[in-house]
């Protein structure tokens, strides 16, 4: 029962620190959510930090000693019967200690025809789709030395997906950003 009382007046005090952040300003609302984190003996668990760096996003979670961070863009592109089509590019470590990518595409994709990607109109790379869940498609890949050095140098990628009926989607996206993003999650 006692529980249940405390995070109910946590609740109330929480309500009345957002209704004063709204009414005052940032800066004295986060003065007043500390004070009553002190008060509750609560600390946040984790602590994100996000940097916008051109059109790419970088976003490091600290949650103890441990450490993550992923680096994103979003690309665009219109189906045939000019639907609107949107892809993720995302970036996290691997195991390994070096980085995997991962393009998540919407489903209803011909997926026996892979994907082509170029940077700045230059030579296809082909990539296969590894696997599909209720959220979209994935198409895991690594940079090499040689495709790393074409991100960095790039200005626009751009990924070929098959409709069902074989009709190819363009989707663009730009690598503006991308050597920033990158020092700020390999700075951590």
């Amino acid at each position: 029962m006692k529980a249940v009382m405390a995070a109910r007046a946590f609740r109330r005090l929480l309500a009345g620190a957002v209704v004063l952040y709204l009414a005052a300003g940032a800066a004295p609302a986060a003065e007043l959510l500390i004070g009553v984190a002190a008060q509750t003996n609560s600390t946040p668990s984790a602590v994100r930090t996000v940097t916008v760096a051109g059109d790419w996003l970088a976003s490091c979670r600290t949650d103890g000693e441990a450490k993550s961070c992923r680096m994103s863009t979003l690309g665009r592109g219109v189906t045939a019967q000019g639907g609107a089509v949107t892809v993720q590019l995302a970036s996290e470590a691997s195991k390994d200690g070096g980085r995997l990518f991962v393009f998540l595409t919407p489903l209803d994709l011909l997926l026996a025809r892979g994907v082509e990607m170029r940077i700045d109109g230059g030579a296809a790379q082909k990539l296969a789709f590894r696997s599909c869940h209720a959220q979209g498609c994935v198409i895991p890949f690594r940079l090499t030395r040689n495709l790393e050095n074409r991100f960095r140098r790039g200005s626009k990628l751009v990924l070929k997906l098959f409709e069902i009926d074989g009709k190819p989607i363009d989707i663009e996206m730009s690598l503006i950003g991308f050597i920033a993003a990158t020092r700020a999650v390999e700075g951590g």
